[in-house]
């Protein structure tokens, strides 16, 4: 069994998430955080359930979902964490890819989806979604000027 920690500001994400996972076979959230300092609370203490996911929101309050990758990858560094997002700015790639994160969902996305890639973090395999995928590649389009594409509006 996979064991889920779920971090995000947004109670009915939370509740959703959890009951939405409870459908699959394999898969159960241990615990559940309104915002990164309470999921790092909840990794330390003895008497929450060890998980090997962290399903972590980006923006919460207090502790963001980034910060908390960072303190994951230095503190517990077998646990897989995943970034549940509906948007990627500018920078949070590359700032989550060097905290640690090992994959990206998209709100938006299936739950089988969803399970499939918490199973792929929880094996240790870095993984995009395809709903993901696309909001990621629409982010990351070249932006040096010889990449970019020729003014055409004078032709």
């Amino acid at each position: 069994m996979i064991r889920v920690g779920l971090a995000d500001d947004d109670a009915l994400v939370r509740d959703t998430l959890t009951e939405l996972l409870a459908t699959t076979e394999d898969i159960r959230v241990a615990w559940t955080a309104c915002d990164g300092r309470e999921a790092l609370d909840l990794l330390r203490s003895p008497e929450a359930p060890d998980v090997q996911v962290l399903l972590l929101d980006v923006q919460m309050p207090r502790m963001d979902g980034i910060t908390l990758a960072q303190r994951v990858q230095e503190d517990y560094p077998d646990v897989g964490v995943l970034i549940l997002t509906t948007f990627v700015a500018d920078g949070v790639l590359n700032r989550a890819l060097a905290a640690g994160v090992r994959g990206f969902i998209a709100k938006e996305d299936r739950v089988s989806t969803l399970a499939d890639t918490i199973r792929s973090v929880a094996a240790g395999n870095t993984v995009l979604s395809p709903a993901s995928s696309a909001i990621i590649g629409g982010w990351s389009a070249p932006t040096t000027p010889a990449a970019t594409s020729p003014d055409v509006s004078n032709a």
